[in-house]
C-alpha cells in the first residue's frame, strides 16, 4: 500500500469518527438521527408546549417578548456606522444636498416629504399630511419600505435586524439643530 493511500485511508477513518460523534450526540440530545429532521422538530415544540408532557425532558422555553423601539437602549454612534448602508442615496448633513433621495437632516419627528427640495415619489405624495416621521413610523418603513409605502422609489429592500434599526434611528434623532 503506497504513503498517499494509506493517508487517505487515515484521513477516512477520522472523518468517520467525526461523523459518529457529531450525529451520535446529536441523537443523543434530540432524539432525532438527522440534524434538519422536520418531524422531530414538531415533536419538541410540541412536548416543549406541553408542561405536562412526561418526556419533557426538563426542557424549558423561554419566551421572547417583542421588540418594543421605546424601551430598548439604543446606540447613537452604532446607528452612524449603520447609517453607511443609507449614504449611497442620502445625505445627512446640515443643508446637504439631494441625493437619488432626500437629504435627512431634521427628519426625526419630521412630517413626510419635510425636505422642499426634493421630487418625491407619487407614493409619498398619496401620504402627505397623514404621516410623521416618529419612532415607531421610521422603524417600520426602516423594516421594509416598499411594504410600509407601497409605490416607494426606494429600492433598498430595509434593516431586518431590530437592535440596528433602534441604533439608526437613535442616530436620526441627533441630527438637528
Amino acid at each position: 500500500m503506497s504513503p498517499s493511500t494509506r493517508a487517505f485511508m487515515v484521513l477516512v477513518l477520522i472523518a468517520d469518527f467525526f461523523a459518529i460523534i457529531y450525529f451520535g450526540g446529536h441523537f443523543v440530545i434530540t432524539g432525532a438521527v438527522l440534524p434538519h429532521n422536520a418531524h422531530a422538530e414538531e415533536n419538541m415544540i410540541a412536548k416543549a408546549e406541553d408542561p405536562g408532557s412526561s418526556a419533557d425532558h426538563g426542557i424549558k422555553v423561554a419566551e421572547v417578548a417583542p421588540f418594543d423601539i421605546h424601551t430598548f437602549e439604543a446606540d447613537a454612534a452604532k446607528g452612524a456606522k449603520i447609517s453607511g448602508k443609507c449614504k449611497a442615496c442620502h445625505s445627512f448633513n446640515s443643508g446637504g444636498k439631494n441625493s437619488i433621495g432626500p437629504n435627512l437632516w431634521g427628519i426625526f419627528n419630521s412630517p413626510i416629504m419635510n425636505n422642499s427640495t426634493f421630487s418625491y415619489s407619487a407614493a409619498f405624495q398619496g401620504k402627505k399630511g397623514e404621516l410623521v416621521w416618529d419612532k415607531d413610523a421610521l422603524n417600520d418603513y426602516l423594516k421594509n419600505p416598499k411594504k410600509y409605502i407601497k409605490g416607494t422609489k426606494m429600492a433598498f429592500p430595509g434593516i431586518r435586524k431590530d437592535a440596528d434599526r433602534a441604533h439608526l434611528i437613535a442616530w436620526l434623532e441627533t441630527l438637528s439643530e
